[in-house]
């Protein structure tokens, strides 16, 4: 017996079973399927956070560089007038938006594979004649992925602002 909706297996499956027939469906297997989703979902959870956590190294690592490298710059500014806070800003602003250019090819990245498994699913995908379902990324995710690219750049320039805040003027000039 072919069901029309997944949704109606159980309870067709009951009514058959009522009249004392013996009955088989797949509905294990969507079971089994969904438990295989979760572990699926933790998987690329536990990726995400990986690659969360090596971008935050390697913005403090580049920060770091930056306020080395910009040591003299750093004291210049000081013997200028600036003051602590505006050069901690300067840092913090420029880690943010290593953070935003971050999630913005993250975000490119991302709609490219899933246009390119659209692809493969739409030509191999569905051979019943069926149409065949595509994947697509929910619009809610875009702001809370942007929100946490900018908040790791941030957080990840606290340390080397900080650090660059702290250069002593007159050191910093006399040593290039």
């Amino acid at each position: 017996m072919k069901i029309d909706n997944s949704v109606n297996v159980k309870q067709v499956d009951e009514w058959i079973k009522k009249l004392q027939l013996n009955t088989q469906t797949n509905l294990y297997q969507e079971d089994r399927m969904k438990g295989e989703f979760v572990i699926v979902r933790l998987l690329l959870t536990g990726v995400g956070l990986f690659v969360l956590f090596v971008a935050s190294i390697s913005i403090v690592v580049a920060m770091t560089m930056s306020t080395h490298q910009r040591r003299r710059q750093i004291g210049i500014m000081k013997v200028l007038g600036a003051n602590l806070k505006q050069i901690r800003n300067m840092f913090i602003v420029e880690s943010s938006l290593l953070g935003m250019l971050g999630g913005l090819v993250g975000i490119m990245l991302s709609y490219w594979v899933i246009w390119g498994i659209n692809l493969i699913i739409i030509r191999f995908g569905s051979n019943s004649g069926e149409p065949a379902e595509i994947l697509f990324i929910s619009f809610w995710i875009l702001p809370v992925g942007m929100f946490f690219a900018v908040m790791t750049g941030v957080l990840s320039g606290l340390y080397p602002a900080i650090k660059a805040s702290r250069t002593d003027a007159l050191t910093a000039i006399k040593r290039e």
